[in-house]
């Protein structure tokens, strides 16, 4: 064995593989554009993308009732009269576990609130609503 041939730094070199510093660059390159692909949506929007839960169409009427610093929850809806009408109990916080209503009444396309929120009703309000529903709330013992 020749002691000459055993080192031979010219193999070490890039003169031998010329692709080495080629591809290096390379990925470089796709490392930087792999990281603008996953910074960039987030950028252009903002930040992080929320997605709010859909509303009842009757939040925006009842809480315009109510005022904007009150909090509420819907916790059922029932329609009267071809849905022209609409009871809403509601859970508002600092009530503990009382219930309180809201009648609303479609016009023009949207619902307005005409008595609520409360838990009791007077009998001559309801004589003011269609009978499906005055039935329904004396039904109740409203």
């Amino acid at each position: 064995m020749n002691p000459d041939t055993l080192y031979q730094p010219e193999a070490y070199t890039n003169e031998r593989h010329p692709m080495n510093k080629r591809n290096m660059v390379l990925t470089l390159i796709l490392v930087i554009l792999a990281v603008i692909a996953l910074a960039l949506p987030s950028m252009l929007t903002g930040g992080k993308r929320v997605t709010l839960h859909k509303a009842s169409p009757l939040m925006g009427a009842i809480s315009q009732s109510l005022g904007s610093d009150v909090k509420f929850t819907i916790a059922s809806t029932q329609y009267f009269d071809n849905n022209s009408w609409a009871l809403a109990s509601l859970n508002i916080s600092g009530l503990g576990n009382q219930t309180s209503r809201v009648v609303l009444q479609k016009r023009d396309g949207m619902f307005m609130v005409v008595l609520g929120p409360g838990s009791d009703f007077p009998t001559n309000a309801l004589r003011s609503l269609p009978p499906d529903l005055a039935g329904y709330l004396s039904g109740e013992g409203t």
